[in-house]
């Protein structure tokens, strides 16, 4: 009994659910033989990186997920919400925000941050979301921690009256696969000087 205890706490502290029905740590071709149609974009040193419309798990209004694995793990997904469009003050990216960051909530408990600000160069409402595409301008974000992974929600800007949404999920092997990346370049740069 207690080494069944053990077991399922285990399974629980060490869980690798990402997110959107994949695993950390899942390949390429594991997930696509989850019926996930990928397309490669970009090789670069230890990553590579495809992109699709669908996973097994989708929010109702995206765009297109990114998909990061080192070597051949997943490590990190990027998902892209649709351009939200004739939106002039925010409202309807702002109400989207607040449903997702609410679900989000609701899982994972109390943003780590969370952070509502702009308007620092454009002052008039209705440059809400020129000011968000501007870096130090404006920023509209929460992040979120659980025990497998760091979120981070974000309202983006486009351009006057236009915006989307983003959600990056990375797992907790990312920095690590960020210093082999960093360190596989540096030493390419010795070997050219």
């Amino acid at each position: 009994m207690v080494a069944v205890f053990i077991f399922l706490l285990a399974s629980l502290v060490f869980s690798q659910e990402a997110m959107f029905g994949l695993d950390w740590g899942m390949s390429a071709e594991q997930v696509e033989s989850s019926g996930v149609a990928l397309a490669k974009t970009e090789i670069d040193r230890n990553f590579s990186i495809y992109r699709t419309a669908s996973l097994p798990k989708n929010l109702s209004d995206v765009e297109s997920y990114t998909l990061i694995f080192d070597q051949s793990s997943l490590c990190k997904i990027v998902m892209t919400g649709r351009t939200i469009g004739n939106d002039p003050y925010g409202t309807d990216g702002k109400a989207r925000f607040s449903v997702i960051e609410n679900l989000l909530k609701a899982k994972y408990g109390k943003p780590e941050s969370h952070c509502l600000a702009g308007l620092e160069l454009y002052k008039d409402r209705d440059e809400f979301y020129e000011c968000l595409k501007y870096r130090g301008c404006g920023l509209w974000m929460s992040s979120f921690k659980a025990e497998n992974k760091s979120m981070l929600l974000q309202l983006k800007g486009l351009g006057r009256g236009t915006g989307f949404i983003t959600l990056t999920i990375e797992s907790l092997a990312f920095p690590e696969a960020v210093r082999k990346y960093q360190a596989s370049g540096n030493k390419a740069d010795a070997d050219a000087l």
